[in-house]
């Protein structure tokens, strides 16, 4: 585990190093002083120091009766206050020793809370190594250097709330001049995006892409991410437009750079004819999540829709008898419907009397396979099956149909089970 504090042989750095320890000791005494409570001091009634051991921050048992005796004096008046500075030693990693003086302050804050003292009495503040009080180069010097300073301070309570207002409205300036520098940085993110609008729609089974450019128009480069929103069958990317099978979802645009890239996606065969969807493109600066830019489009969807239509040219029919059967395939979708399969299942109760007058395969007893190549949008196709009924046919039987038409390359199937003539006698 990593050492708060290590006893080490000072040494010699050079003078990069040096410029780097100094920075970061007063950005730490920065950091420490800007977040301490100023107190208006009226009388300083105690000041006391607890030291700690390397790497530690538990308050040995010889200081318990100090910290009850400034709980007395606290409990004593709601006037006084106790401010805890932390510290440590000069040495080890100094993000980890201002942790680990601000660890040290809170036990002493915790152990005047457990005895009863009002946590608003109390305010701490941690320095790290910021503020040595001895000679860092010697162990006794590190020792009396990893210590706690408690101040115990009588407040004059007005000049206390003059104080607490005066540090409000300093919090509100910076807040104020904080937000109107964000503002400004804000208004300087400008971007423009187009994304290609579909004329007319798109067949299933297909693969599109939508141009879309994004070009910076401020005077900064900035960073963009960049989402793609549509239904999750569409698998739809953004690529660059001489990559595109690179998916960007990050835009680093210097002042003036133009993107060039398409929006990748794939109508599946699964859609139905006239389906809309909304393809959507989101660009969030990295800086500012409430500055975006967006465009979105709406596609649909064109697809065969095929439906089967069976007459029987008889509702009733006796052995030996003949009768036509009807079967009609409508497509009444936008697309075009190719390299369609029609099986027709014939009654048992039934025989060819001719040949039908569209070509067909028996690929078993009673099952009959058509082929169509297309039936355009709005179209139809007609097949006429010539049967003749069987003479053991019983009487009052009903004769069953079933059809299946198959749509090529799409696999989508459209089923029908007609239930039509009745066996009756001569």
């Amino acid at each position: 585990l990593p050492k708060f504090e290590e006893i080490v042989k000072p040494t010699e750095a050079d003078a990069t190093d040096k410029a780097v320890a100094v920075a970061a000791n007063q950005t730490a005494l920065a950091i420490a002083e800007a977040s301490t409570d100023q107190i208006v001091k009226d009388e300083v009634l105690k000041e006391a120091t607890i030291e700690f051991d390397i790497n530690s921050s538990s308050i040995e048992q010889g200081y318990f009766t100090l910290l009850k005796e400034i709980a007395e004096i606290l409990k004593s008046s709601e006037d006084v206050k106790v401010h805890i500075d932390g510290h440590t030693d000069g040495t080890g990693i100094l993000a980890v020793n201002m942790a680990l003086s601000e660890q040290r302050a809170l036990s002493v804050q915790g152990g005047l809370i457990s005895s009863g003292v009002n946590p608003k009495q109390l305010s701490i503040s941690a320095y790290g190594p910021a503020k040595p009080i001895a000679d860092n180069t010697t162990v006794d010097g590190r020792q009396k250097n990893r210590r706690a300073e408690i101040q115990v301070i009588k407040i004059d309570p007005a000049a206390f709330l003059k104080t607490q207002q005066e540090l409000q409205n300093e919090s509100d300036r910076i807040e104020n001049a904080r937000l109107e520098a964000e503002i400004l940085a804000k208004s300087g993110i400008k971007a423009a995006m187009t994304l290609q609008e579909v004329s007319g729609a798109l067949p299933v089974n297909s693969d599109n892409s939508l141009s879309f450019e994004m070009v910076n128009q401020g005077l900064n480069t900035d960073e963009f991410l960049v989402t793609i929103t549509a239904p999750a069958e569409l698998g739809a990317f953004l690529a660059r437009a001489n990559s595109p099978g690179e998916k960007v979802t990050l835009l680093r645009l210097a002042p003036g750079e133009k993107f060039k890239g398409n929006v990748l996606f794939r109508i599946p065969t699964g859609m139905v004819d006239g389906q809309k969807s909304t393809v959507s493109v989101k660009a969030v600066s990295t800086q500012y999540g409430d500055v975006f830019y967006q465009k979105e489009i709406t596609i649909v969807c064109s697809a065969p829709l095929v439906q089967v239509v069976a007459k029987l040219s008889r509702q009733e029919v006796a052995p030996g008898e003949k009768l036509r059967y009807q079967l009609t395939i409508l497509n009444a979708g936008s697309l075009s419907a190719r390299n369609l399969t029609i099986k027709l299942q014939i009654p048992s109760q039934v025989e060819l009397a001719a040949d039908p007058d569209v070509p067909f395969i028996q690929e078993a007893p009673g099952m009959l396979t058509f082929k169509v190549d297309t039936i355009d949008s709005g179209k139809r196709a007609e097949i006429h099956v010539d049967l003749k009924l069987r003479e053991d046919s019983t009487i009052g039987q009903e004769l069953t149909w079933n059809v299946e038409v198959i749509e090529g390359k799409l696999q989508r199937r459209v089923k029908s089970t007609e239930r039509g003539s009745v066996v009756r006698s001569k």
